[in-house]
């Protein structure tokens, strides 16, 4: 029981109210596959998500992105940190994330059309 019974969430969560747009809600997949791809789209477009596909990393880890930097590599001729990147741009675009933005991306790879959590 709360102090406040106004701010209390109920514990399914259907019971809760729909997450602030500022608010990373997790649970969305749906919405925020999209929207990492729009927030890395500048270095990590079609052509990265095309070499993906039909050269896939041996290893596609959440946490680490050296995988997705490699492709940019071949794709860009050029380093780039897309785990920093990603980082600043979630950072400017929410006030409150669960996760690592690695696991996130990570977790947005071209393979993946529908919740795999669902």
């Amino acid at each position: 029981m709360t102090a406040y019974k106004e701010r209390e969430l109920g514990t399914q969560k259907h019971e809760r109210p729909a997450a602030p747009d500022n608010v990373w809600n997790y649970d969305e997949f749906s919405a925020w596959r999209d929207e990492v791809w729009n927030l890395i789209g500048d270095f990590a477009g079609s052509e990265v998500q095309q070499l993906f596909l039909r050269h896939p990393p041996k290893w596609v880890v959440g946490d680490d992105l050296s995988w997705l930097d490699d492709i940019l590599l071949k794709v860009h001729g050029e380093e780039v940190d897309s785990k920093s990147l990603l980082t600043e741009r979630l950072l400017k675009r929410y006030r409150a994330t669960p996760l690592s933005p690695a696991y996130i991306v990570g977790h947005c790879h071209p393979t993946i059309k529908r919740d795999p959590y669902g």
